[in-house]
């Protein structure tokens, strides 16, 4: 019998049975790499942006849009600060670790203030988006960070 655990373990082996070749981990992350990124990525990191800025028009009212914006700001304030620093070469990885760092505390002001989601539907989609957005990207960003942090360490 398929249940929703064997599927989650099943698709986390597959995740990280890939090797590094699969993944940006140890690519630089510059704005080639960007650019020679596949159509699909492209249109999936520009909803995820779009996403993102929506919480614009939630934070007066609600506390878990705050986290989000303030979560999507520090991540691009920590990127942006490393690709422009003259002694470090920004990888995949390290995006994906800064994903990690600045999004979990975004997921538990959403859900901690999760009865903010009841108050109007147009949040609650919004919310439902970007926990969508999160949960698939997560999954790629530990396996990248993984990855990153392997080959930096040896």
């Amino acid at each position: 019998m398929i249940n929703i655990r064997n599927m989650a373990f099943m698709a986390t082996l597959v995740t990280f049975s890939h090797t590094s070749q699969a993944s940006l981990a140890l690519e630089k992350w510059d704005m080639q790499t960007r650019l020679d990124l596949p159509l699909h990525l492209k249109v999936w990191l520009a909803s995820m942006f779009v996403t993102h800025l929506i919480s614009i028009f939630f934070i007066k009212k609600y506390i878990g849009a705050r986290w989000v914006l303030g979560s999507f700001i520090g991540s691009h304030i920590v990127v942006f600060g490393v690709e422009h620093s003259a002694n470090t070469i920004l990888y995949g990885g390290m995006v994906s670790l800064s994903h990690i760092v600045f999004w979990i505390p975004a997921l538990i002001a959403i859900y901690q203030y999760r009865s903010e989601i009841q108050s109007s539907w147009v949040y609650k989609g919004w919310v439902s988006t970007l926990l969508c957005f999160y949960s698939i990207s997560l999954v790629f960003d530990v396996r990248d960070a993984i990855i990153w942090g392997i080959h930096s360490v040896v």
